[in-house]
């Protein structure tokens, strides 16, 4: 396998890496580097690169734009438009196989959807980003973003040398070979590589070939579905030289139009003038020349682009430099739609820097660095996000360099080597063996990944970087790699398929367990076989969407879709019957989609959505496009119709948003369409400040609604390091006010080296570590506490690379046992420590039966869709569960198989609503009824009536406010004791500002301008008024009588700057990283009492106001149970002794006397001895009820049970007889007692007991 695998990438030049020359990479302890897996330092990391090996790969090309399977196991197998190759991601990312950087980063996003990234602002923020609120697919707004991509800087590019505008500068390579091979290469800047795609037969050891027709299809990824080569009539042509324009057709049925264009010398190439979505909507591309133009000698100009229109009308308007720039025209400024500009300036044949819309300033710089033999590229990317803006990116240079056997070779350029973030950390580093496509990849903290040829990737256990002068033999001496890893797997003999399709065949993972895949014509998946026998089957249309999809269960749904490919319904809930045919179930949903017909304005966009109940939610859009609209269902027949709307800016910018309420809020951008300010109703606002400098692009600070200040500050690679909650006070007209330490949150981090793993995080002063291990997993977690004390809590994983299990701070371990598809089946849990070996076979390990268990076993059971089956808690008892066909839970069977097990059943209807539920008791007695729902058009609860179908049916009514806000909600409605309950919400916010219950009365709210509830005012008119701090802690409480109590905070009890507090809260031992925290309440009378707390929020200490102290201790392991300790004022000490459930088996009182409690092992008590030996000891049914106890003298109880757990008898200790009888509302109507009197219980409709009798 592998010398095929070697011709096949020699003859693609797809993976091949023959590394010119030996490495010198050296393990000697000379300049250390990495030492017991630690984070390479990144000066010494450089002076490593000049003495490992020199690449050079002149056959290296990447031909694909999709994941190949094998490249990497985890990677999806599903060909989709738009994926890339999968790559370290750093700060940006890398692909492994040709080492090509790509940095990208946006200069300009259009706000024109609602709840889209640009409106949104920086997600640091807290904003969700990138969704949307609407749901509502829309048309390509116009973006302008940079794709930066070290090795590709042959081809023309807006921005310089490798530096391209990310979709509009995708472009057609045309070529023919000397043999007559034809040949289109696709250049999208976004995917990475170039997408290689034939027409007619071509020189291949597979024998493939296809007819000449001017179509031609990408054999390797299946990128797209084809392009079609035309000419001057529109025909398909197979001669290149008679082509005109091409269309290239994605799998989506969105299409990209390019026109061809002559560059001299024989070069043909395609520029993009139209990217049309699958309903003809287009972004269209103008350009400053057309071939017909006097070009001045340089065919290059037919690049230039003079504007890009997007589907709503957005127009970007560019400049270009008035000389080349490395032979090649470059932007210089772009106008944008809001008004604003963005200039391009470059320097020695790169860009240099670009002057953002917002005034701020990108930097870019390439030096040669003669320690590392590299050229380093450096970022201070304004326009980049996050992480992505600054760092440090180390590129090989096409210098011929001598090795250490004096031989010379030539080394490729512009590969990646090693990338070093903003804080100086290296986040990217590679070692390629010399001969083989083998490379050891670094990306941060303390992993460093084998991987070969992205088939197989395995870990370093431990290793230890080193820079001498030992050649580096293709591994690492000093490293010892984890002795299991997943492979991706090939069928040798169809190698048609594995190495020029890229479709693996199956994905070994490290059990050895294998999913295998099989694929149609078109390079689709359309199945997946897992090793439990189970398989997932997908068919698929034209636009290579899924139309069927037939899971592991053989449950299936399948799509429609109209000849455009927008989607016209989805069934759920379909089966296949005895002959194989796909049929109903009795579970089948179907939701539906309309468009708006042809010829009409916005023709083909959504116009509404149905439910599988039927009903219909419309959305409209004004001329441009834009979504202007949603209109939900009434909620009863003829009702109106909740609208949400939206209007734009002249800038075609969201502006306001309007709840189904009319509540308006609108919003303010800056200039680089951020949301900067949102005004609500009630006059209040909220704000962001975006940062300058080296903090540039990032969120520094935010506002909410009531002025409450947050600031962050962040690191050098652009990662939070400081966040102070409650910083300041902004008024309503924008002026801060700095607040107090105590009124504020103060949360600091830091960062495991190279990557965005927390490995320390403060908060307040309460310090919590995080290690990790060599994948860079989390290892150990440790929590400082006062007294130099730690609570450490350690992950152990196994070799499979799964948790194994977790051994918590007092040394009790919760251990895992995995099925074939990773799921836990089955988790024993240490109740006192080292109660068993490590390891120990769970599979084997038998279940304990006494009292106070050292561990507990749960088992749980899965089919092969991961739904639970079966859940057995500690003693062994069963849970059971069954589902519809669409997935909801059809039963819950508790203590199944037992005499006292209990059914609940559910019913749904198409949309998913719950429809009727039976308690046990209903199942095994229908004449009980049921609890039955319905719901209005919305899907919100309409009614819910409990035992329907009995003489004692009462139902209760619901209605709602245009948000979905319950408006009224009516007990026993339809009778003559109906109550109804009304609810008002604000104009302002919709929040509750009223309750009015049956009788009149009422009861109002009132908030602050964030939320919080400052005053209730009862039905006579007394309001109990409630003040807030900057954390929305509460400060102050007035009651009715004019009663004032305060709160006051203090954060820290070792800067000294909180109160004087006594003398005992030093003997807690608060320091530096575990400072705790003190509530001090003050009533009326202004006595104080004072509440002492350790960073886990545990009370240490309490102080009354007469200064007497309670103390409370935590953390001490005595016969294998963690004690707690609390001393009273006078020194007496009482103590609580408790296991790893948190089930207290031994309590001992200020006297000593000590009183035991024993459980069985799922947590009931069935023992109980005080100090004296007097107790009981129980017995408890399958469903954990005591069904028995007997005390210590003899006396013996004994209870039966109905199937909803109802008492129906119960016998005391004499064995007299009580026995019970209850309605179908489960409320008890007879008491017959121990001497057989019998007492009645009457209820009205609304369940008040109303007589007894």
């Amino acid at each position: 396998m592998i010398t095929q695998f070697i011709r096949a990438v020699l003859v693609f030049g797809i993976l091949a890496l023959p590394w010119a020359g030996r490495s010198g990479v050296g393990l000697a302890a000379a300049d250390p580097v990495g030492s017991n897996n630690a984070p390479p330092n990144a000066a010494a990391a450089a002076a490593l690169l000049n003495t490992t090996m020199r690449i050079c790969d002149n056959l290296l090309r990447i031909y694909c734009c999709c994941p190949p399977a094998w490249l990497a196991p985890l990677c999806d197998l599903i060909k989709v438009d738009g994926c890339g190759p999968c790559v370290s991601p750093t700060t940006s990312t890398v692909d492994n196989l040709t080492f090509n950087y790509t940095h990208d980063a946006p200069d300009f996003q259009s706000a024109i959807h609602p709840g889209a990234a640009g409106a949104q602002g920086c997600v640091s923020c807290g904003s969700a980003g990138g969704g949307d609120a609407s749901g509502v697919p829309h048309l390509d707004a116009l973006t302008i973003a940079r794709v930066h991509r070290s090795r590709d800087v042959s081809y023309d590019s807006s921005f310089g040398p490798g530096v391209y505008l990310a979709h509009y500068d995708t472009k057609l390579m045309l070529a023919t070979t000397t043999s007559g091979e034809q040949f289109i290469d696709v250049l999208r800047p976004e995917e990475m590589g170039l997408m290689h795609c034939s027409d007619g037969p071509w020189l291949n050891e597979w024998g493939y070939s296809e007819v000449r027709d001017g179509i031609y299809h990408d054999q390797r990824t299946k990128g797209v579905r084809e392009i079609r080569l035309l000419d001057a009539s529109g025909m398909p042509t197979a001669d290149q030289t008679l082509a005109v324009s091409a269309r290239l057709i994605r799998h989506s049925g969105a299409e990209m139009i390019f026109e061809i264009i002559d560059l001299g010398g024989g070069s043909r190439a395609g520029r993009l003038v139209q990217s049309l979505d699958r309903n003809g909507y287009a972004t269209v591309i103008a350009y400053a020349y057309q071939p017909s133009d006097d070009l001045g000698g340089s065919p290059a100009r037919l690049w230039q682009i003079a504007s890009v229109t997007d589907a709503y009308g957005q127009v970007a308007t560019f400049t270009y430099a008035s000389a080349q720039v490395s032979g090649r025209w470059v932007v210089s400024a772009i106008a944008l739609p809001n008004g604003t500009s963005l200039a391009y300036h470059y320097s020695a044949g790169y860009l240099s820097s670009i002057d953002e819309a917002d005034g701020s300033t990108a930097t870019f710089s390439r030096s040669y660095d003669s320690i590392s033999g590299c050229i380093v590229a450096q970022f201070a990317d304004a326009g980049a996000e996050g992480i992505h803006r600054a760092k440090s990116v180390y590129l090989t240079t096409s210098y011929t360099l001598v090795e250490q056997s004096g031989n010379i070779f030539p080394q490729s350029a512009q590969l990646c080597r090693m990338v070093v973030n903003g804080a100086g950390e290296v986040a990217y580093l590679n070692f390629p063996h010399p001969l083989y496509s083998l490379v050891w990849i670094h990306e941060g903290g303390h992993a460093l990944r084998h991987q070969w040829a992205g088939l197989t990737a395995q870990y370093a256990k431990t290793w230890d970087i080193k820079s001498d002068d030992t050649p580096w033999q293709g591994d690492f001496p000093r490293a010892t790699i984890e002795s299991k890893s997943a492979e991706s797997l090939y069928d040798k003999s169809n190698s048609w398929r594995n190495w020029v399709k890229l479709e693996a065949s199956g994905l070994r993972d490290e059990r050895g367990k294998t999913v295998s895949f099989t694929y149609d014509a078109a390079g689709n998946l359309i199945s997946r076989s897992h090793a439990d026998g189970s398989t997932q089957h997908l068919s698929y249309n034209a636009f290579s969407q899924v139309i069927q999809d037939e899971d592991r269960l053989g449950r299936i749904t399948q799509s429609a879709y109209d000849a455009r490919g927008n989607r016209l319904s989805q069934t759920s809930g379909l089966v296949r019957d005895g002959l194989g045919a796909v049929v109903p179930s009795a579970d089948v949903a179907t939701r539906s989609w309309e468009y708006i017909a042809a010829g009409q304005p916005n023709q083909f966009r959504l116009a509404a959505s149905i439910d599988a109940n039927g009903k219909r939610t419309d959305y409209g859009y004004d001329a441009q496009g834009r979504l202007i609209q949603i209109v939900e269902p009434a909620d009863i027949a003829g009702g109106a119709r909740a609208t949400t709307t939206f209007t734009y800016d002249a800038q075609k910018r969201v502006k306001t948003t309007s709840d189904p309420a009319g509540r308006v809020v609108s919003y303010t951008y800056d200039a680089r369409n951020r949301i900067v300010r949102s005004d609500f109703p009630d006059g209040s606002w909220s704000g962001k400040t975006f940062g300058a400098g080296a903090d540039v692009n990032l969120c520094v600070a935010e506002s909410d609604r009531d002025g409450r200040v947050t600031t962050r500050a962040y690191d050098g690679a652009g990662r939070v390091i400081r966040t102070v909650q409650g910083a300041a006070q902004r008024s309503v007209g924008g002026v801060l006010t700095a607040s107090s330490r105590n009124q504020q949150r103060i949360i600091e981090l830091a960062y495991l080296a190279g990557t965005q793993l927390v490995s320390a995080r403060s908060v307040d002063g309460e310090l919590t570590t995080t290690t990790y291990d060599f994948r860079n997993r989390p290892l150990a977690t440790t929590v400082s506490l006062p007294g130099g004390q730690s609570l450490v809590t350690t992950n152990v994983y196994d070799d499979n690379n799964q948790l194994a299990g977790v051994i918590d701070p007092y040394g009790r371990a919760t251990r895992y046992r995995y099925d074939g598809n990773h799921r836990v089946i089955r988790e024993v849990r240490e109740l006192v420590p080292n109660a068993l070996p490590w390891p120990t076979d769970l599979a084997t390990l038998v279940r304990p039966t006494g009292a106070n268990p050292d561990y507990v076993i749960t088992d749980t059971t899965y089919d092969a869709e991961g739904q639970v089956l079966t859940r057995s808690d500690g003693r062994g008892v069963v849970t059971s569960f069954m589902y519809t066909q669409r997935g909801q839970l059809a039963s819950q069977t508790e203590a199944a198989g037992t005499s006292v097990a209990g059914v609940t059943a559910m019913t749904y209807d198409a949309e998913g609503n719950l429809l009727s539920q039976r308690s046990p008791r209903q199942v095994a007695d229908a004449s009980l009824g049921a609890t039955v729902s319905t719901y209005t058009c919305r899907n919100l609860l309409a009614t819910r009536t409990e035992a329907a179908g009995t003489a004692i049916a009462m139902t209760t009514a619901f209605s709602y406010s245009p948000t979905r806000k319950i408006a009224a909600q009516t007990v026993a409605a339809g009778t003559a004791l109906a109550q109804t309950t009304g609810y008002t919400y604000g104009v302002c916010c919709d929040r509750l500002i009223a309750i009015s219950d049956a009788a009149g009365f009422v009861t109002g709210f009132a908030y602050d301008f964030n939320g919080n509830r400052t005053t209730v005012t009862d039905p006579l008119g007394h309001a109990t008024v409630t003040a807030y701090d900057l954390l929305n802690r509460v400060v102050a409480v007035n009651n009715p009588v004019g009663e004032t109590t305060t709160v006051t905070y203090d954060p820290d009890l070792t800067d000294g700057l909180g109160p004087a507090y006594p003398a005992a809260v030093a003997a807690v031992g608060f320091a530096v990283s575990a400072d705790g925290s003190a509530v001090a309440t003050t009533n009326a009378l202004g006595q104080t009492s004072l509440d002492i707390r350790d960073g886990l929020g545990r009370a240490r200490l309490r102080i009354d106001p007469l200064g007497h102290v309670t103390t409370l201790t935590y953390d001490v392991v005595v016969d294998g149970l963690v004690q707690a300790t609390q001393t009273d004022p006078l020194g007496h000490a009482s103590r609580a002794q408790a296991d790893g459930a948190g089930l207290q088996r031994v309590a001992i009182d200020a006297t000593g006397a000590r009183s035991l409690f024993g459980y069985d092992a799922a947590g009931n008590r069935v023992t109980a001895r005080d100090a004296n030996g007097v107790g009981l000891d129980c017995v408890i049914d399958a469903r954990s009820r005591d069904a028995a106890c007997t005390d210590t003298v003899g006396r013996s109880t004994a209870k039966t049970f109905d199937a909803n757990g109802n008492v129906l008898t119960q016998s005391d200790g004499l064995g007299k007889l009580t026995s019970n009888v209850y309605d179908a509302r489960d409320r008890r109507t007879s008491t017959t007692d121990r001497i057989g009197a019998v007492t009645g219980y009457g209820y009205d409709m609304l369940g008040n007991l109303v007589s007894i009798l």
